[in-house]
């Protein structure tokens, strides 16, 4: 059976817009061959045991992450598609570590630099999106992304990238200042010194930008020296390409601020040769989002294809099947459900389990029992909403309302009001009361 890669759609003429997709595809390119896969850009992470691209389907397994799927291709081939067959003992370690090295520091910068950036983003990120993406997926998933990239790069302090954010914290600062809303406009202006402009935020960002850029290539330029790939002249690593993914990602798009891609231009000439010559060998060159999504006239099946001809370096592009409106609705309820609060701390601790301890196969049930556990929380949390707007309606729950600044006088229930119980209260009340005065009045 065909192996299948599952990344996220072509961008920037490269064929995804994650680097862990490029990698993914760099390591089949260059240890599958030619037949025993086929790439979709289906851009769908709901296949995926860990809900993110990459992932590789093999009939009813599905493996997601970029080494998952590493070290299932070495198993699966009994280690003919093995890529580090070829290293010593101490390069299997090297790789090991700058593998979590480059998934860290890289995935920061490409965070900064395509997501947190507000003029990257708006300009570049987000069109490219809205080019493979579906509706309502376009509208859905770039916002969250860049969520989750703020999310992950909230700890270094650079949030002066994203103008939104800077804005508010800059109009915070300036009214934190005892008296400073009494003060016009005009005379708020003061004389700009060097100092002054070197504590403004785009300008302090810039010296720890070119201090993380530093510290994720140093390391990677001092590995290569001059050989090709990181450990030899002949063959690749799963290191280089996973280093391929992060780097023609960092450098390739062409954004409105080029601090990254300048900086590893001018600093580090090695690296950026071996990024040209990694995607014109792993990638064949410029992919266009037609190369992936639309199928030859005379092809109407769904039959693997390579772009550009059939050329050895192409890929073997598959169409994705069209989304529907139930695949859009569980990416919004896989979501929802995951950020509420005990569901997605159960959902990390399960994940989390699952990619340190669990095989393959368990991971690929573990997917498929999570996608068939969605109707019944569906239907569960609309049990919940239906019981919640019943007891506001029948009046168990009542808000008072605040008018002229002055609370309402809560309203006066009697005994009838409080269902049937209450009214049997009610009734013996009355006739006791009717015993007493007649008494009385006897």
């Amino acid at each position: 059976m065909v192996l299948e890669l599952h990344i996220w759609g072509p961008a920037f003429s490269l064929p995804s817009i994650d680097a862990q997709c490029l990698a993914a595809v760099a390591y089949l390119k260059q240890a599958v061959p030619g037949g025993e896969w086929v790439l979709v850009a289906s851009s769908d992470p709901t296949i995926s045991p860990t809900r993110d691209l990459p992932a590789l389907c093999d009939g009813p397994t599905t493996v997601g992450g970029f080494q998952n799927i590493v070290e299932y291709l070495q198993k699966f081939s009994d280690g003919r598609w093995d890529l580090e067959a070829n290293l010593s003992p101490i390069q299997k370690a090297d790789s090991i570590a700058f593998t979590s090295y480059i998934g860290s520091h890289g995935q920061s910068l490409l965070d900064l630099s395509l997501y947190v950036s507000t003029e990257n983003f708006i300009s570049i990120t987000r069109p490219a999106y809205s080019q493979f993406l579906q509706l309502p997926d376009t509208w859905i998933l770039p916002p969250q992304r860049r969520a989750e990239a703020k999310a992950r790069t909230a700890h270094l302090g650079l949030s002066s990238l994203d103008i939104d954010t800077a804005n508010e914290e800059q109009k915070r600062d300036v009214n934190t200042v005892p008296g400073s809303e009494q003060i016009p406009q005009s005379l708020r202006r003061s004389k700009q010194t060097v100092t002054s402009l070197l504590k403004q935020p785009q300008h302090a960002a810039r010296f720890q930008l070119d201090a993380l850029i530093e510290g994720f290539c140093e390391p990677l330029q001092d590995l290569l020296a001059r050989k090709k790939y990181f450990f030899s002249n002949e063959y690749m690593s799963s290191l280089d390409c996973l280093a391929l993914g992060y780097l023609s990602l960092a450098i390739v798009p062409e954004v409105p601020q080029t601090w990254l891609a300048d900086t590893m231009k001018e600093k580090y000439q090695g690296l950026y040769e071996y990024m040209k010559n990694g995607v014109e060998d792993c990638f064949g060159g410029k992919i266009d989002v037609k190369d992936a999504l639309l199928k030859k006239p005379d092809n109407p099946t769904n039959d693997a294809r390579p772009t550009s001809g059939e050329s050895k370096k192409a890929l073997p592009w598959r169409e994705p099947t069209q989304k529907g409106f139930t695949s859009s609705g569980r990416v919004v309820l896989q979501d929802t459900f995951g950020s509420l609060p005990l569901a997605g701390i159960f959902q990390q601790k399960v994940l989390t389990k699952a990619d340190s301890k669990a095989t393959t196969h368990d991971k690929a049930l573990l997917s498929s029992s999570q996608q068939r556990m969605l109707p019944a929380v569906f239907a569960v949390g609309s049990a919940v909403a239906a019981m919640a707007s019943y007891l506001f309606y029948s009046g168990f729950f009542t808000f008072s309302t605040i008018q002229d600044d002055h609370c309402s006088v809560p309203e006066k229930r009697s005994l009838s009001d409080m269902g049937e119980a209450g009214a049997m209260l009610a009734t013996a009340n009355f006739r006791a009361a009717e015993v007493e005065m007649a008494r009385m009045q006897a």
